[in-house]
């Protein structure tokens, strides 16, 4: 989706979701790798991956943190700083780095933490934008440049 005019937009209930053909479990290295996106005007739950636990969520609507399911051990990343509703685009970056993860709001270290374990459990499941594996809790919002990547791009 880079350098294009084009952004996904999902709408608001639970109902309306795009489901990414990325499954985080298989194309992701466990030890360091990055998730990242832009998003515009949204709110509940944008982003998560959930195949009976979840993997991981972005979700202001959920105490404005990032979670992370790390082989069996939670982390929440957070509070991170959006709102929600989330005004103008912001973009967000979580990245794991060997034992630590990392949350980051437009460019600016917000949270980390140390994690013993060496791999992620992801769940198993492909990528939801717009929607929480759990509970089909909603979140909606325009998104852009979406990228995962194999290497941790920041921290």
């Amino acid at each position: 989706m880079a350098n294009t005019a084009t952004s996904i937009y999902t709408a608001s209930p639970a109902t309306d979701y795009i489901i990414l053909d990325f499954n985080p479990a298989t194309q992701l290295n466990t030890y360091s790798w990055t998730i990242e996106f832009w998003v515009a005007d949204g709110s509940g739950y944008y982003m998560s991956n959930f195949n009976g636990s979840h993997g991981f969520y972005v979700a202001p609507a959920d105490s404005n943190d990032i979670y992370l399911n790390n082989g069996g051990r939670g982390a929440s990343l957070g509070p991170i700083g959006l709102s929600n509703p989330t005004p103008g685009w912001q973009h967000v970056a979580i990245v794991r780095n060997n034992e630590y993860a990392y949350a980051y709001l437009n460019g600016e270290l917000k949270f980390f933490d140390k994690n013993a374990r060496t791999t992620t459990a992801w769940g198993g499941g492909n990528v939801y934008l717009g929607r929480n594996g759990t509970d089909a809790t909603g979140g909606r919002g325009h998104f852009d440049e979406i990228r995962f990547s194999t290497k941790a791009r920041y921290g």
